[in-house]
């Protein structure tokens, strides 16, 4: 039991491997930023719009 948990420690504290550098150039990366921008951009209106259109009621 103390090696395999010795094993798992080691693999935990490694660094992962593979393409995680290449995703913040992908494409799908900026379609998601921006999206999340337009998304963010939507939210703040909204919520500065909300009150002025309950007082409209």
């Amino acid at each position: 039991m103390a090696t395999t948990k010795s094993v798992t420690a080691k693999n935990a504290a490694k660094k992962p491997s593979g393409n995680t550098g290449k995703m913040k150039d992908s494409e799908f990366h900026e379609f998601f930023v921006d999206e999340l921008k337009d998304i963010y951009w939507a939210e703040k209106h909204l919520v500065k719009a909300l009150p002025k259109m309950q007082k409209g009621r």
